[in-house]
């Protein structure tokens, strides 16, 4: 089952004269199935993600997280990776998992999806992606 952020599409896109750093927080807090996909939210056109965070509660024994993206509108792509950042991590205990992937640049929008395997999330855990990069413009 799909399942969204409450702030899901509702970040403001600072420009100009905040400069060209682009950090943005997205976060989901609840029980999912073994299979569900979190779409955390959107990241923007005319972005490049340098880094990504993931700081999770703990879970349950035996879940793990695929953190990708997907295009917001898939005729105009880019082609989903739903690996993109992170593939299989543990998220069973609580904790901090970094990215060690290459920089990604967006010329079109892109919904940020955290894909659970391995087992249920149970309770009410928080899982906060905290995404970093740079405003670089579509053209």
């Amino acid at each position: 089952m799909d399942r969204y952020s409450p702030d899901y599409n509702s970040k403001p896109l600072h420009t100009q004269a905040f400069g060209n750093a682009w950090v943005e927080t997205y976060g989901y807090r609840g029980a999912t199935g073994a299979t569900d996909k979190i779409y955390l939210g959107v990241i923007p056109a005319g972005v490049v993600v340098t880094g990504v965070r993931l700081i999770t509660d703990a879970t349950a024994a035996g879940v793990k997280v695929d953190l990708g993206f997907e295009p917001y509108d898939a005729s105009d792509g880019p082609l989903a990776d739903p690996d993109a950042w992170l593939a299989g991590a543990d998220i069973a205990a609580a904790g901090i998992v970094d990215s060690k992937a290459h920089p990604i640049v967006f010329k079109r929008a892109v919904k940020l999806v955290a894909t659970i395997s391995g087992a249920a999330i149970t309770g009410t855990p928080q899982l906060t992606a905290v995404v970093s990069g740079q405003m670089v413009g579509v053209a």
